[in-house]
């Protein structure tokens, strides 16, 4: 018969981080949190170990979507479509992510045409 056993247990804290931090402001808010955690182990008995954890997703800088970029799948997909498809790695959000994805492709392809 299956029995659960309990292990690794652990407590989360999750400060409310609205109204005390900077938003955005990694550095600041690391510095706040390690602030926080070195108090945790100075303070609260039994504290094996306190460390600071983040998540971390890649957005657009002009629209601020999450970045998805076209795959050799998306390509296939729109190969008969009738318009311009995306070239592969460029940015899908908007028009501005698409553009500069295309301008920037155009210059390193002068430059890699200039070295000797």
């Amino acid at each position: 018969m299956k029995h659960e056993i309990r292990s690794n247990y652990r407590l989360l804290v999750i400060p409310d981080l609205r109204e005390v931090f900077p938003r955005g402001d990694h550095d600041a808010t690391l510095l706040q949190l390690s602030d926080m955690a070195a108090g945790m182990r100075r303070h609260v008995d039994h504290v094996t170990e306190v460390t600071v954890h983040w998540d971390t997703r890649a957005v657009c800088s002009f629209c601020g979507y999450d970045w998805e970029e076209a795959t050799a799948d998306d390509l296939a997909s729109h190969s008969e479509d009738g318009y311009e498809a995306p070239l592969l790695g460029e940015p899908l959000c908007c028009t501005r992510a698409a553009e500069e994805f295309r301008h920037n492709r155009t210059d390193n392809k002068e430059n890699q045409c200039r070295t000797p």
